[in-house]
């Protein structure tokens, strides 16, 4: 049976943008737990809300929250300088290909300013004198050489492998150009669907025209993270919408007591009471049941931020990252009538409590077959996608390799009319204008 993270993600991944801005981005990532397609995109422009989830057993879905956690709550230096160039790419791609204005890329407040805040000691930035920097980037682009002032911004970023939290960082300059893309992609799906000019924006964004105009600078594709490289399952403009509406259970004492007579059932050994009290703490932690879990040193806030100072300080005390839940215990917990769980989680925990088993077969995504060693919770891309099963768009993604002629075919002759331009144009411009 499968376990859900939902709330665990939302509230300490993403946060509302508190944590980190590129929600539609890690709602993907999360929900087809890092195997990219890019049938993702085909999803987003004709199916809109229509995302589904990769199914889950309890170990690889713990596997896969701790994935997100190193990946967008405890990133390296390296991998935010490469969301600010992957982002600044996107930008500049939008006004050499749809004539959209470049956003905040033409503001070098906006973008020096925020580059400045970004910065600390030992951060991802490093320190410079403000006013300076303003006037270098302004003279760049008055030049009208955006890809200048790309590499002017992305020359300040301290490029290395140290671990940071970016909870409570300024993210101001992330999250503007985020937007901008994201509001781009909303006028990019309405002019795929105007049925007086049905031009197809899914062909333009897998173009080798796309690609080319992407990658036309110096910067590579280190680092680079597969749902960052399409506009569409970037900003996902619909996947942030798929958390809402979800039904919750209130979790009890009597619920909690049951759980503890399954783990100390009579004539059990000791190591079938140590893998049920597992399988138990593994439900209840990741259910999120606790609402001041942030506060509690038995609850998953406090798992997270033990996972965090240990990616961040590595030589301290925390020697043992892998599992963070594993050291807080879940039975002396008393619950209030306002701790509640997913409906999904609340359904596993009542087929535990009736001895059911909840080891039923789940299809394990490739990947996920490496032990907790071997993951070590770095940023995780399947090596064979097209072994995940089922081929449906939307549901476990499986990679389909068109032949060199489809390809050819896909990426050559692909022009935007003046009236497609003019219509995306307008509206980011507008929009734009606006904020």
């Amino acid at each position: 049976m499968e376990l859900h993270t939902d709330e665990a993600v939302d509230i300490y991944i993403v946060g509302g943008e508190r944590y980190n801005p590129l929600t539609g981005c890690i709602l993907l990532d999360y929900m087809y737990a890092g195997a990219f397609d890019t049938l993702l995109i085909d999803i987003t422009y004709e199916k809109g809300r229509h995302f589904k989830r990769t199914p889950l057993g309890i170990t690889d879905a713990k596997f896969n929250f701790w994935r997100l956690c190193r990946r967008y709550l405890y990133p390296t230096n390296s991998e935010v300088g490469c969301w600010l160039r992957d982002l600044m790419r996107h930008c500049i791609v939008f006004k050499e290909l749809l004539s959209i204005d470049a956003g905040p890329m033409l503001n070098p407040q906006v973008m020096i300013q925020g580059l400045h805040e970004l910065s600390s000691k030992d951060g991802v930035i490093r320190q410079f004198d403000l006013d300076s920097a303003m006037a270098t980037y302004a003279g760049l682009l008055s030049g009208g050489n955006l890809r200048a002032c790309m590499g002017f911004v992305l020359s300040f970023v301290n490029d290395n492998q140290n671990h940071g939290s970016i909870t409570w960082r300024n993210l101001e300059l992330i999250k503007v150009l985020y937007r901008h893309i994201r509001h781009t992609v909303v006028a990019m799906v309405e002019a795929h669907r105007n049925l007086e000019n049905p031009e197809d924006m899914i062909d333009l964004e897998k173009s080798q025209q796309y690609k080319d105009a992407f990658y036309n600078d110096d910067f590579g594709n280190a680092n680079e993270n597969p749902f960052m490289r399409y506009p569409s399952t970037l900003v996902a403009i619909a996947a942030v919408d798929d958390f809402e509406g979800r039904i919750y259970q209130q979790f009890t004492n009597q619920n909690s007591d049951d759980l503890y007579d399954f783990v100390n059932e009579p004539n059990l050994s000791t190591e079938q009471k140590q893998a049920r009290y597992s399988d138990v703490q593994n439900i209840l932690l990741y259910s999120n049941v606790r609402g001041d879990m942030a506060g509690n040193i038995v609850g998953l806030g406090h798992a997270v931020d033990f996972f965090g100072r240990s990616l961040t300080m590595p030589k301290s005390m925390y020697k043992d990252p892998d599992n963070p839940a594993k050291y807080f215990p879940i039975f002396d917990i008393e619950y209030t009538d306002q701790d509640r769980m997913e409906l999904n989680n609340y359904q596993l925990i009542q087929k535990t409590i009736a001895r059911e088993s909840i080891h039923e077969e789940i299809e394990t995504p490739v990947g996920f077959g490496k032990t907790e060693s071997e993951m070590s919770f770095e940023a995780w891309t399947p090596d064979d996608p097209a072994a995940t099963k089922k081929g449906t768009p939307g549901e476990t993604i499986a990679v389909k390799k068109a032949s060199p002629a489809d390809a050819k075919a896909k990426e050559e002759g692909k022009q935007n009319t003046f009236f497609l331009i003019a219509i995306v144009a307008f509206v980011a411009a507008a929009f734009w204008s606006t904020n």
